[in-house]
């Protein structure tokens, strides 16, 4: 028995794919045919000529055939991840029940981080609350009374006034852009929440957290030296909270315009969202101007191009995050696009309600919150 050659070397799952070469059987059964020694389905045979669908998460490797014992080993086979889209809670309808998966509900959803044992934190910026999600799909409420309010106090006694953004730092601290309060608030792992940076004025004003003034801040993102970024749209700069608790704003010049420079030399209009990378840099989704903005830990601000899908803008750009290794995802259009380092981009999803948030996990899963649909979804990589 031998394999000559396969017609369709790459592919999904499912792919069906023509094996050609002598001694298969004509009894369907006999055959069996493996990817990367996963078996697949067999469809059609003949002496000469068998047909296999490809298994979910196959893997890429070699084709091999077994008949009555006998094996004979084919070319390569390279398996194509595909993005497969659930829904993970969320009924779609507006409210605040805690239950298990759809049963739950969400009022526009938008601020998500994941911690080291899979739980989900959701900044549910209508209900004025956090909500959790455990890895099995059990929503609760983790802090935040439903009332708006600029009110500390463990779990549900304090109060936030639609909360956007959140980042997590490795100690399981989370932070939250609370936006109409114009403050960043901290929130323990036990559901201890304080204020973080901010006096609770509306304004631009530098100095000490306690002190600092913010204009509804809608992004938040920690680097690897523990320095906070803050997406300060209606200032239209990026703030920088320090290890000492000093807030500075770090670029932009409160100018609404397109200019690359460095630091305050530099302009956004409505900054939204942040991201910080390993490397120090940060990255800003820079709504009106449809463009992903790059600031260099120096303070470099340029703008970023892209190639692939969306290549010279990014229609209602409003969320960016970046993974472990560095990729960027970002919310436009009613999609959701990663931006590889190389800066080439790659449709994710699509047709989302205004997705505002999303996070990656270790294993390259993407969560989001679907922010006018009430929903949180997961796409996974078969």
């Amino acid at each position: 028995m031998v394999i000559s050659s396969i017609n369709v070397n790459e592919g999904p799952f499912n792919t069906l794919v023509e094996i050609t070469g002598a001694g298969f059987s004509t009894t369907l059964a006999d055959n069996k045919v493996f990817f990367n020694d996963k078996e697949g389905f067999v469809k059609t045979a003949t002496e000469t000529t068998l047909t296999a669908n490809v298994p979910v998460g196959a893997g890429s490797g070699v084709i091999k055939v077994t008949v009555s014992g006998k094996t004979a080993t084919g070319p390569l086979f390279t398996y194509l991840l595909t993005p497969v889209t659930t829904t993970i809670a969320g009924s779609g309808t507006a409210g605040a029940n805690d239950a298990d998966g759809t049963l739950a509900s969400f009022n526009e959803p938008i601020g998500i981080v994941i911690d080291n044992d899979g739980n989900l934190y959701v900044a549910d910026a209508k209900n004025n609350k956090i909500r959790k999600i455990s890895p099995t799909g059990t929503v609760s409420t983790f802090a935040g009374s439903g009332t708006a309010g600029l009110v500390n106090g463990v779990g549900t006694a304090a109060c936030f006034n639609h909360p956007d953004a959140l980042t997590l730092d490795n100690a399981g601290n989370i932070y939250v852009a609370d936006e109409l309060n114009h403050v960043i608030r901290k929130i323990t792992p036990t559901a201890s929440v304080s204020t973080f940076a901010g006096s609770g004025t509306y304004g631009l004003t530098n100095g000490s957290s306690a002190l600092a003034a913010f204009k509804n801040p809608t992004g938040i993102t920690l680097d690897n030296s523990g320095n906070f970024y803050v997406a300060d749209p209606q200032n239209n700069v990026i703030r920088k909270i320090d290890n000492t608790g000093m807030v500075n704003t770090f670029a932009g010049n409160s100018i609404s315009a397109l200019t690359d420079g460095t630091g305050t030399t530099a302009s956004f209009n409505l900054p939204v969202s942040v991201a910080a990378d390993k490397n120090g840099n940060v990255f800003v989704a820079d709504l009106l101007n449809q463009r992903i903005r790059k600031i260099t830990s120096a303070g470099v601000v340029t703008t970023v191009t892209t190639t692939g899908v969306r290549i010279t803008s990014f229609d209602g750009i409003n969320a960016i995050t970046a993974d472990a290794t560095g990729n960027l995802y970002v919310s436009a259009n009613s999609s959701v696009i990663k931006v590889n380092t190389d800066n080439v981009t790659t449709l994710m999803a699509g047709g989302l309600a205004d997705a505002e948030g999303h996070v990656v996990d270790k294993s390259g899963n993407i969560f989001i919150a679907d922010t006018r649909n009430n929903k949180i979804l997961k796409i996974s990589f078969q």
